[in-house]
Order: C-alpha cells, then structure tokens, then sequence
C-alpha cells in the first residue's frame, strides 16, 4: 500500500489552524468586574467566574495545541521534502559515479 503526501497541503493545514486561532490569542472572558451587585445574586456571580475561567483555561489549551500542531505540520512538510529531494538526487546519479550525472 502507498500513498501521496502534498507538502503543501500539509502547509496549508498549519496556515488555517493558525489563522482560525490567531484571534483568539490575547482574548479573555473578563470576570474582574463580576459582582454578585452586578449579578443580583452571589452565587450567579460566583458561577460566572468560575466559567470564565474554565473558559479561559479552555482558550489557552485550544490555541498551545493548535500552535504545537502547525509547528509538527510545518515539520513534517520539511521532511518529507528533504527525503524527497535526497531520493531523487541518488536517481539522478548514474550508478558508481560519485558525481551528479556522472561529471567531474
């Protein structure tokens, strides 16, 4: 069994993983200025804080792994390159010759 592998398409995913995530990087739910006065109730405000931070620890997680995976994306792209570009060079080598194309 074989099977291709497109660089680019593998370039690709890492440009739209980072691109969909790229918004988010910065962003926090504000829950500073959360008051059981601002609320009409302690316990809602409570809650609401202990989501928001749910929420922002959520946030942190997508966008660390979004980013190690665009990284391991871009990495892959360039090893499969490499081995590529290596294997077609020892094709062009006629056999013995240590010389491309087998000039000096």
């Amino acid at each position: 069994m074989s099977f291709d592998v497109l660089v680019e398409e593998l370039r690709s995913a890492a440009r739209t993983l980072r691109s969909t995530t790229s918004p988010l990087v910065g962003y926090d739910l504000e829950t500073s200025n959360v008051t059981a006065a601002s609320f009409g109730h302690v316990e809602l405000a409570e809650w609401f804080v202990a989501v928001g931070e749910q929420c922002d620890r959520a946030g942190k997680a997508l966008r660390s792994g979004a980013e190690v995976l665009s990284d391991s994306l871009e990495y892959t792209a360039s090893q499969y390159e490499h081995t590529d570009d290596g294997v077609a060079l020892l094709f062009r080598r006629p056999p013995g010759s240590p010389y491309l194309d087998g000039t000096p």
